[in-house]
């Protein structure tokens, strides 16, 4: 637009020799139609100070939620917008978790090092260990593996509760093995029966004579205690209603004795001026 203003509205020729140093018909030249001008910036393309700072934060996110983000590719990216040069060849190779122990496991975690809940652990063992020696950790190193620790037991707990779904339905349907309709809900049929069949088998909760004497004692412990805060009240209201008649008495008392006073001394005067001396 700049161009075809100034192609059209050309200036002088004193301006063109005086400011710009040449005659008009070269400046003319300039904005001719053999020059066609076009933008080339588009204002909705990401520069690569913001690409670098999406990257930066991704890789920050996954550091924090390794179980939500592939942390090796948020590298992977951090690297490539850095534009370096064989950046794979700085990333270690992809690592296959290893069948460990609840302690190499929580060392795996702290480190941290790839880790993983594998169907054939005693997932409760593994459960206990970990969440005790989440309990022992300092607030910063607990804040530092918060996050994958809770993701790496949330795979115990959900590796146990096939199991036990499994057991309780007489099956064990191989993991990774995409079903069709028809026996995806076959087992799910089998598994509202087998909760079923489990919530009727739960056994009830055992009564303990030991508990019952205890609510016993503590029930009549309690009516003994409102009974004497009842009586405290009672003598507490007694109290107060003979502070009360006390108070309305003597406060009579004193104004019948101060009328008294004030008749007698009126009486008093009156009889001295009857006499016709004068009061002191």
């Amino acid at each position: 637009m700049i161009s075809k203003i100034t192609a059209e509205t050309l200036p002088d020729a004193r301006y063109c020799q005086d400011v710009l140093g040449v005659s008009p018909e070269q400046f003319a030249l300039d904005f001719d139609d053999r020059i066609d001008i076009r933008p080339v910036s588009n204002p909705n393309a990401v520069t690569a100070t913001q690409r670098l700072v999406i990257a930066q934060a991704l890789v920050d996110m996954a550091d924090k939620s390794p179980d939500l983000i592939d942390r090796k590719e948020a590298y992977r990216r951090l690297l490539d917008t850095m534009r370096v040069e064989d950046a794979d060849r700085l990333l270690v190779g992809d690592q296959q978790p290893e069948h460990a122990g609840p302690v190499e496991e929580n060392m795996a975690i702290l480190l941290p090092s790839p880790c993983a809940s594998f169907q054939d652990q005693d997932h409760q063992a593994h459960l206990i260990v970990h969440r005790q020696w989440r309990m022992t950790l300092d607030p910063e190193s607990l804040k530092a593996v918060e996050a994958p620790a809770m993701a790496h037991e949330a795979e115990h707990v959900a590796l146990a509760y096939q199991i036990q779904m499994q057991q309780a339905m007489g099956l064990q349907a191989p993991p990774g093995v995409p079903l069709d309709p028809q026996q995806e809900n076959l087992i799910a049929a089998m598994a509202a029966q087998a909760v079923q069949l489990m919530a009727q088998q739960q056994p009830a909760p055992a009564v303990d004579p030991a508990a019952i004497s205890a609510a016993s004692k503590a029930e009549a412990d309690s009516a003994k205690a409102q009974a004497e805060i009842r009586r405290k009240d009672a003598l507490a209201e007694a109290d107060i209603q003979r502070s009360d008649a006390e108070m309305i008495a003597r406060l009579n008392r004193q104004t019948a004795e101060q009328e008294a006073r004030l008749a007698a001394k009126f009486v008093s005067e009156r009889g001295l001026q009857t006499l016709g001396e004068t009061p002191p």
